[in-house]
């Protein structure tokens, strides 16, 4: 690979959203080409660039795995939900007998969130606003390390491709933070993804993934 091919491949792998537009064939080639020679500063012709370009996307294998995630991403539905709460437990033998409890009084299949994550160090619930009371009965507070309000999460319902399609979340994560959303969480329970935002940035990061699972929308 010569020097040229390299920077701008080298470019292209660095730059999530760019890479959206490529494997969506919405961005022109010329104006690319333009941008990333004044951007690296090359002395390299324009056609050159474009050449580059051009192979970038039929033969880097990293721009396959892109493309193909983005074809399952879209094909996938989406749903959202606001007024959720996410509990940092710490985790020891106590904390982990009350978990169940927590079933007793959140009626989960009533539209009502329940969601638990267990690490080596912590404990994480997410449910919603209006148990957040219910939940404080259960947990004593000196188990409870942090409390993080406003929260809201997008579902990304895909299909049984999401199995075995690397690169998924890499997809999706790159073109939020592309797009200067923060990810407070995210979980999955394949072909379900869950990412969970402050409610401020629920409108902006549901148009970036909903611009994602629509073929004909650009990002």
């Amino acid at each position: 690979m010569d020097n040229i091919t390299k920077t701008v491949w080298g470019f292209l792998d660095s730059d999530p959203i760019l890479r959206s537009s490529l494997s969506r064939n919405v961005i022109n080639k010329r104006a690319l080409a333009f941008y990333i020679i004044k951007t690296l500063s090359l002395s390299a012709p324009v056609n050159a660039v474009i050449s580059a370009i051009r192979r970038y996307q039929t033969e880097n294998p990293l721009n396959e795995v892109f493309t193909k995630a983005l074809e399952v991403i879209s094909d996938s539905t989406m749903s959202s939900k606001n007024g959720i709460v996410s509990l940092t437990l710490e985790k020891d033998q106590e904390t982990e007998k009350l978990i169940p409890k927590l079933f007793t009084v959140v009626e989960v299949g009533k539209n009502n969130v329940l969601r638990i994550i267990q690490a080596d160090e912590s404990i994480k619930i997410l449910i919603d606003q209006k148990n957040l009371k219910k939940a404080k009965e259960i947990v004593p507070e000196q188990k409870i390390v942090k409390i993080e309000e406003d929260l809201a999460e997008v579902t990304i319902h895909l299909d049984e491709r999401a199995w075995y399609t690397p690169g998924v979340v890499t997809v999706l994560s790159s073109q939020l933070s592309g797009n200067h959303i923060n990810i407070i969480e995210i979980m999955s329970c394949i072909p379900e993804i869950i990412i969970f935002f402050k409610e401020k940035d629920l409108m902006s990061a549901y148009n970036v993934l909903y611009n994602l699972a629509n073929k004909n929308t650009t990002v």
